[in-house]
């Protein structure tokens, strides 16, 4: 499963034709605040490459450009954090990839988001029959309500720029102790990556796995190192599509799975053990994070429905594009306070 030293032999010499697009492209990011299709993509392949040691190699540039602030004590959702809890949950995913928070979301969060979620118009994915591991076609249906007598596709996605526009939400986006657990694993002061996600996924295909619903294995390279907080809005058990995670994946990967697209369940088990294998279940505000360059997929639906929440955190913002946010009257004033003296953190916000 390990392969030492062979990525090094690998055709050298367009390893450094990638590495050389990428420092361009980084050099530009640095000017603009924009990535390149070309230096993102020779940074996706220096990942693979490398099996990750370029992400480290970089991610540790930004620890020593921008060192993590620290606070004594964090307050918020996930309780009275210090310094040695915080150091504990950062550990526990360098070591696992993901982490439990034995603390739920409030519940007047949760409903408010349940209601957000009930009475603001989503955008539906066409989700095709029979749709394929490594191509993908995203095409959205029209604008509509989450209705549970009539669904019409297996994932419901919410705008970001309305999301963002919650007063619950921008409560999660100046929320310390997520932000603390961000910079102690990071290992720099984080940027907001993308704002709050939600979204509702179903059982559509009656059982079935969606490439396009991210329900087979994979992992994501959104950038050069970044985490997800995910918070469970319904009640998920193993029939309602828990998130599944293998465990310690995050790291190096075996060399047959260093690949774009989607990895069946039985190639997966080729590489790791059953035991590897981690659903994530619990109920409604569940709160767990994880570094999703590890392997991982949204379990198919057999029954009922799951309601999520997610947000990213990075040490940059090089990579693919992202979606802006702008900063209207909707938000609140103790945001705007929070984001004008963090200003890294809310770099894709706009005053």
């Amino acid at each position: 499963m390990k392969i030492r030293g062979a990525w090094r032999f690998e055709k050298p010499a367009h390893t450094i034709r990638l590495a050389c697009e990428a420092t361009r492209g980084y050099r530009e990011f640095l000017r603009t605040g924009t990535t390149s299709a070309s230096a993102y993509a020779a940074m996706r392949q220096l990942s693979f490459r490398t099996n990750g040691r370029y992400n480290d190699f970089m991610a540790a540039l930004s620890s020593l450009c921008h060192p993590p602030r620290k606070l004594a004590i964090a307050r918020g959702v996930l309780g009275e954090l210090n310094s040695k809890s915080i150091g504990l949950i950062a550990e526990h995913i360098r070591r696992d990839g993901y982490c439990i928070f034995e603390r739920k979301l409030p519940e007047n969060m949760q409903q408010a988001l349940v209601e957000f979620a009930l009475r603001v118009p989503a955008k539906p994915l066409a989700t095709p029959k029979n749709d394929s591991f490594t191509q993908f076609e995203y095409r959205l249906l029209a604008d509509c309500l989450y209705d549970r007598t009539n669904i019409v596709s297996t994932l419901y996605n919410f705008d970001l720029q309305t999301i963002a526009e919650q007063s619950v939400v921008q409560e999660l986006l100046t929320d310390e102790t997520i932000l603390s657990v961000a910079r102690a694993y990071l290992g720099a002061e984080p940027v907001i990556k993308q704002s709050m996600a939600m979204w509702w996924s179903t059982n559509y295909l009656r059982g079935k796995p969606s490439s396009l619903a991210a329900q087979h294995f994979h992992f994501d390279m959104d950038g050069i190192k970044f985490l997800k907080f995910f918070f469970y809005l319904s009640d998920v058990g193993t029939e309602n599509g828990p998130h599944c995670y293998i465990r310690g994946s995050h790291g190096r990967k075996p060399r047959g799975l260093l690949k774009d697209g989607r990895i069946s369940d039985e190639e997966i088990l080729t590489h790791y053990t059953v035991d590897q294998v981690m659903e994530i279940t619990g109920g409604r505000g569940t709160i767990f994070v994880a570094d999703t360059r590890g392997f991982h997929k949204g379990k198919a639906i057999q029954s009922g429905e799951r309601l999520m929440a997610q947000l990213e955190l990075a040490t940059s913002l090089f990579g693919p594009e992202h979606q802006k946010i702008e900063v209207n009257e909707r938000f609140s004033n103790e945001f705007r306070q929070f984001a004008m003296q963090h200003p890294r953190i809310f770099a894709i916000y706009d005053f």
